[in-house]
């Protein structure tokens, strides 16, 4: 799973340093793929990064502080994750 980004507002309400969150929005989603990839057909990645807002952070109405969904956010991340495991189980 590629998890959600993590927002500026967050990152500073929580204290981390600007590296760390960069490394989880521009560094992070392209190993889960990579790692995935190397895998093969037994690995399917769900992807919450891009619904979420991806690496321009431009949804950033779907979260409480810029770190922690909002029920918006939530319902997205059910869906998303809803969608992509009937998928897998179908197919599978």
């Amino acid at each position: 799973m590629i998890p959600p980004p993590f927002y500026v507002e967050g990152a500073l309400k929580a204290g981390i340093e600007n590296e760390k969150w960069k490394v989880i929005n521009e560094v992070l989603p392209g190993v889960v793929r990579k790692m995935c990839g190397q895998l093969g057909e037994r690995c399917n990645v769900i992807d919450l990064f891009n619904p979420l807002g991806g690496k321009a952070c431009s949804k950033p109405e779907l979260f409480m502080d810029g770190l922690h969904p909002n029920d918006a956010g939530a319902k997205i991340i059910a869906e998303t994750v809803y969608s992509d495991l009937s998928e897998i189980w179908l197919c599978g």
